[in-house]
């Protein structure tokens, strides 16, 4: 589903990676943070995960369970930033 507002940065929403991406590339629907505003519907996002990487580089970070929303998927978990797995990605904000 298209999201109907702007997204802002520091925003975790889900994103559909199911088009444009083919396996081994993830193919779901992610939770992603917003890095950059938008612009002419677009936006840069970072995926999140509450699997830790393997092999953990220094582009993966931990995001403690607290620091995280106490909703839904990310009750009680522990979160990375997947530092890898940044993509610009559009969005359709005049549905």
């Amino acid at each position: 589903m298209a999201v109907r507002y702007d997204l802002k940065p520091g925003q975790i929403v889900d994103c559909d990676v199911t088009y444009g991406f083919v396996p081994p590339e993830i193919v779901k629907v992610r939770p992603v943070v917003v890095l950059t505003p938008s612009s002419a519907g677009l936006v840069t996002v970072v995926v999140l995960s509450k699997t830790q990487p393997d092999p953990k580089t220094s582009v993966h970070c931990v995001i403690p369970r607290f620091s995280m929303p106490n909703i839904g998927r990310f009750r009680n978990k522990t979160s990375w930033v997947k530092g890898d797995m940044i993509y610009r990605v559009s969005h359709f904000n005049n549905i």
